[in-house]
This record gives structure tokens, sequence and C-alpha cells, in this order.
């Protein structure tokens, strides 16, 4: 198991694990208008974090999650079928606020 620095976003589970889930959204949200080439879906969202906060998202400073959080979501808003999600009214993920309910619900994503 991989070790993260105590103030990072790696070292604690739910948030990190919340952008996860944000991350894999994008990942399925995501085709080829949005990017040409698809072999490495999963890996676009990725650099694109670790571009913009010049780090690996789980080895940024816990107190950039907001942002790390908010950046994502951005990038979510802004593919082809995040866009056409928005203009019918359908709900793209659910808030940290939200995600932390479920969680306490125990209810799966």
């Amino acid at each position: 198991m991989e070790e993260y620095p105590l103030n990072s976003i790696g070292a604690d589970i739910v948030k990190k694990s919340y952008i996860k889930y944000l991350m894999k959204i994008y990942t399925n949200l995501i085709t080829k208008d949005d990017a040409p080439d698809l072999r490495h879906k999963g890996a676009i969202i990725r650099q694109k974090v670790k571009s913009r906060f010049k780090n690996n998202y789980d080895f940024v400073y816990i107190e950039k999650f907001d942002k790390v959080a908010h950046f994502v979501c951005q990038e979510i808003h802004n593919t082809v079928k995040g866009r056409e999600k928005m203009r019918s009214g359908e709900k793209l993920y659910v808030s940290f606020r939200e995600y932390l309910e479920k969680l306490d619900d125990e209810q799966p994503f």
C-alpha cells in the first residue's frame, strides 16, 4: 500500500475516494470529441490535474481539496456529454456533502 504525506489528499481516504469518484464520472463522459485519443481515458483527467496542481491528485495538499474537486467538476462540465446532460437538467455528480451523507447511509454510488 502506498503511503501519502499526512497533509495530502491521499492520506484522507474519504476525500481521496470523492476525487476518484469525480474522475470516474469524467472518464465515463469523455468522448472522441473531447479527446481524439481515448486509449487511456482514465489517464486524461489525472494528467490534467497533475498539470494544474503540479502533482498527482493524491499528493496534493489537503488544503487544496476543494480546488481539486472544483477543477475536476469543471472538466466534467466541459465534456460534450456533460454539457448535454446539464442542458437536459440531469445531475452529473453529487456534492461532497451529499457524498458524505451517502457514505453515512452506506448507499452505493
